[in-house]
């Protein structure tokens, strides 16, 4: 995966869904977005139940200053391992996969299926009405 959307769920579960036993994200994030890679990797792990290597691009290049802090999280969303934000290392870290959440329910189960769409008669478009069935 990439960075782009991490904000969001909808590949991860997706992938979750389709079996996946882990997710790697290969990222360039970069100040003042620091943080953000941090609430998502971990987000994204907690709710899907699986690990999550987050490998985000470290140091200057032009104007941008990228944030490292490469990070290696649980399937339960606990840091197991981070990188530096100033240095190109990585801590080794053993992952024993397939690796579930061994403290939460499994989310997953408990999704709805996508709400259908209503098409508006006369014109036919999609008016962006949800209705519950």
């Amino acid at each position: 995966m990439t960075n782009n959307g991490r904000e969001r769920a909808t590949l991860e579960r997706t992938l979750a869904r389709a079996g996946a036993d882990l997710f790697v994200t290969i990222s360039a994030n970069m100040e003042p977005f620091g943080n953000d890679h941090a609430v998502f990797c971990s987000a994204r792990a907690i709710e899907n139940g699986l690990p999550h290597v987050y490998v985000n691009q470290v140091g200057p290049a032009g104007t941008l200053n990228f944030v490292g802090g490469s990070t290696v999280v649980s399937a339960d969303g606990e840091i197991r391992a981070q990188a530096s934000s100033s240095e190109e290392k990585m801590p080794t870290v053993s992952l024993l996969l397939p690796a579930r959440s061994s403290v939460r329910e499994d989310y997953l189960k408990e999704l709805r299926s996508p709400m259908p769409t209503v098409r508006n008669v006369i014109s036919g478009a999609e008016s962006g009405t949800r209705i519950e069935t």
